[in-house]
């Protein structure tokens, strides 16, 4: 299938999914967090159940901030390049790390269950929280730490 074909089907079965599950996030919104666009067409189809195709990629998202928290909260001190961006978090950075695997680690489970459950009252919730969670707590954390680990690098 070509780009502009798989796009307009992601398009659409993204404006079905939000009729039946009624979340509120925008795909424009969803799409500059989670990458959307960029995840089918490096897969190359829109799963039938979109919405789970959907979960997947906001999970696959927050795992990979995942491993950056659990190494500032608790560095491998046989890993010089992780010491050296790590050297000048304070217990602040450590504590925002921490709090950032609480939502990271809440939201995978959740992800998990509503897989199990097929409860669409909570993937609605899921998705919804998933930008709100980005953009309140996540996004502010995540830039001061890197921030900091650019500095260290200068």
């Amino acid at each position: 299938m070509d780009k502009e074909k798989l796009i307009l089907e992601l398009e659409q079965k993204f404006d079905e999914t939000k009729k039946d599950l009624g979340f509120k996030a925008t795909f424009k919104e969803l799409d500059s967090i989670f990458f959307i666009t960029d995840f089918i067409l490096e897969v190359g189809f829109v799963s039938d159940r979109f919405s789970r195709q959907l979960s997947h990629r906001i999970g696959n998202t927050y795992v990979s901030w995942l491993g950056t928290m659990q190494d500032i909260v608790s560095p491998n001190p046989h890993n010089p390049v992780l010491l050296a961006e790590v050297k000048n978090c304070d217990d602040q950075d450590r504590k925002d790390a921490h709090d950032l695997i609480k939502v990271i680690m809440k939201s995978l489970r959740q992800n998990a269950l509503i897989g199990v459950t097929k409860n669409k009252k909570e993937e609605k919730e899921f998705i919804d929280d998933s930008v709100n969670n980005w953009n309140k707590v996540m996004k502010p954390k995540i830039t001061k730490l890197y921030r900091k680990f650019v500095k260290n690098w200068s």
